[in-house]
């Protein structure tokens, strides 16, 4: 039977990889998720802008707080927040 692949990398060999410097607890990211379905060791991307091409922005504010109660999750974004 078909049995799902966890793949899993350490949060400072992301950073290393984006060039940024990162000096908290190393944990390991599983997978990724969305602001609006978040979910623990998850990595997960902002930007104000919905569609970079056309330059639409993006029209929902999301409470980023909510974020705290989630375990081990990276959040990319841009310089807006």
């Amino acid at each position: 039977m078909y049995q799902q692949r966890k793949n899993k990398i350490s949060v400072k060999k992301i950073a290393v990889f984006l060039k940024r410097n990162y000096e908290g607890k190393d944990f390991n990211v599983t997978s990724f998720s969305s602001l609006n379905n978040v979910k623990n060791n998850s990595i997960l991307f902002y930007s104000a802008l919905a569609n970079s091409q056309f330059k639409i922005k993006d029209n929902i504010n999301y409470d980023l707080k909510k974020l705290e109660k989630f375990k081990n999750i990276v959040l990319i974004a841009t310089d807006e927040i």
